[in-house]
C-alpha cells in the first residue's frame, strides 16, 4: 500500500502492475475549468478581434474614404476670401455650398461644370454699370469685368444692328465708372452731275498776222453723273468714295486758229504813236511779266479744277491772269511780243503791276521766264 502524501493527496492507488500511475477520480468542475482554462480563453480572444474588425470595417473605413476626397481650393468674391475644405465636385457645387449666387454679367475664372481639384483658386468677379452715350443719348450698360472696348462695340453693333465710330483704343480695358462714347455711322449714296472741261486744239493760220486768233470751231464743255457714297458719323460728314463715273454728254474740242503771219517791224511803235494805225487801245500799262501752264498751278492733273481758270473758262494761249484791281477780268488786252489776250485768271502772286501768260508747254514757260512787257487795254 501507498502512503498519502503530507498534504492528504491521495496520489496513487495500487493497481494491476505496480508503478502504473491510476487517475483519480472525477470531481465535480473538473470539466468547466479544463474548458474554461485553456480552449475558452482562446475563443473570447477570436471574438474581441472580430468585433474589432467589424467595428473598423463598419465605422472607421468609410471616414477614412471620405477623407480621401476632400480639396483644399480658396474662394474669392470681391472682398470676401475663403480657404475652404470642401468634398464638392464642381466649381457650381462650391458656388452653392458657400452661398455665392451669380447675376447678369457675373463671371467665374473656371467653368461651372469644371471638377474641383486640389489647389484650385476660384475668384468671382462681378460686373457693373458705364455710362454709354450714343449720339448724345444716354444710358447705362452693365458689362462684365475685363471688357475691352473693341470687343464691346462689336458685340452692340451686332445687337443694334449699327455700326459705330469710337476714339479710343480698341485694347483698352474698361472700368468701373467709365463714359464711352459712341456715333452712330451712316452711309448714303449721292449723285451729281460736273461738268467736263473742254480741250482746245490750236492750229497755224499763215493769213493771221502773229498774235492774232481766231476761233474756227468753239469748245462745248461735256457732262458726266458721279456717283460717291458718302460716310456720316454723328450726322458729321467724315468719308467720301467715288462709286462710279457716267459720261452722258461728251465735250467738243476747241480749234483756235494762231496768227503766224509776221507783221510789219514798226506795227506795235505805230499803234504806240497812232492807236488808229494797227488797234486801239484805251490805256497802256508796262508790266512784269512770267508765263504759267496748266501743270504749275498747283493742281494734279484729273482733280477738281485743274486747268480751269477763275473765269470758268478753260485755260488755254492768250486767257492771261492780271490783278483784278488794275485790269478788271474780261478785259481785251494786246501784250507785247505775245498778242492779243484777254483777262481770264487770276494769281496769289500775280499783284499790282504783274502779269502772268499761259503757254501751252512748260519749256515755253522756262524759256520766256520773265520780261518786261507793254501792256494795252483796248475798247
Amino acid at each position: 500500500m501507498l502512503k498519502t502524501s503530507a498534504a492528504g493527496d491521495e496520489r496513487f492507488r495500487a493497481g494491476p502492475a505496480a508503478g502504473v500511475p491510476a487517475f483519480r477520480k472525477r470531481l465535480p468542475g473538473d470539466g468547466l475549468q479544463k474548458n474554461f482554462g485553456g480552449y475558452g480563453m482562446r475563443r473570447k480572444s477570436l471574438i474581441a478581434i472580430f468585433i474589432a474588425v467589424l467595428f473598423t470595417a463598419i465605422y472607421i473605413s468609410p471616414f477614412s474614404a471620405a477623407a480621401s476626397t476632400y480639396k483644399l481650393v480658396t474662394l474669392e468674391d470681391g472682398d470676401f476670401y475663403k480657404a475652404c475644405t470642401t468634398v464638392a465636385d464642381t466649381v457650381a457645387d462650391l458656388l452653392k455650398e458657400n452661398g455665392v449666387t451669380l447675376e447678369d454679367r457675373d463671371t467665374v475664372n473656371f467653368g461651372l461644370a469644371e471638377p474641383l481639384v486640389q489647389g484650385m483658386e476660384i475668384v468671382v468677379s462681378r460686373g457693373f454699370y458705364v455710362k454709354l452715350i450714343v449720339d448724345g443719348a444716354e444710358e447705362q450698360l452693365k458689362i462684365s469685368a475685363g471688357t475691352q472696348m473693341g470687343p464691346l462695340v462689336l458685340a452692340l453693333q451686332k445687337e443694334r444692328g449699327k455700326t459705330f465710330d469710337y476714339a479710343e483704343s480698341p485694347a483698352r480695358y474698361i472700368r468701373k465708372g467709365d463714359v464711352l462714347n459712341l456715333s452712330s455711322l451712316t452711309e448714303k449714296t449721292v449723285t451729281y452731275t460736273r461738268i467736263i472741261p473742254f480741250d482746245s486744239e490750236y492750229v497755224d493760220a499763215p493769213s493771221l498776222d502773229v498774235g492774232v486768233t481766231e476761233v474756227a470751231q468753239a469748245g462745248v464743255t461735256g457732262e458726266c453723273e458721279i456717283t460717291e457714297v458718302v460716310t456720316y458719323s454723328g450726322g458729321m460728314e467724315v468719308s467720301r468714295a467715288q462709286k462710279s463715273v457716267t459720261v452722258t454728254k461728251e465735250p467738243v474740242k476747241e480749234i483756235v486758229n494762231v496768227g503766224v503771219k509776221l507783221a510789219p517791224e514798226n506795227s506795235v511803235s505805230t499803234a504806240q504813236d497812232d492807236a488808229s494805225a494797227d488797234f486801239e487801245y484805251v490805256k497802256e500799262y508796262e508790266m512784269s511779266a512770267t508765263a504759267y501752264t496748266a501743270s504749275t498751278c498747283g493742281k494734279a492733273p484729273g482733280s477738281r479744277g485743274y486747268g480751269v481758270t477763275a473765269s470758268g473758262q478753260k485755260a488755254r494761249r492768250g486767257l492771261v491772269a492780271v490783278d483784278t484791281n488794275v485790269i478788271p477780268m474780261g478785259t481785251k488786252l494786246f501784250i507785247e511780243g505775245y498778242g492779243y489776250a484777254e483777262a481770264a485768271d487770276t494769281g496769289g502772286a500775280i499783284k499790282g503791276m504783274k502779269i502772268d501768260l499761259y503757254m501751252d508747254t512748260l519749256s515755253e514757260c522756262l524759256a520766256f521766264g520773265r520780261e518786261t512787257v507793254k501792256v494795252y487795254v483796248l475798247p
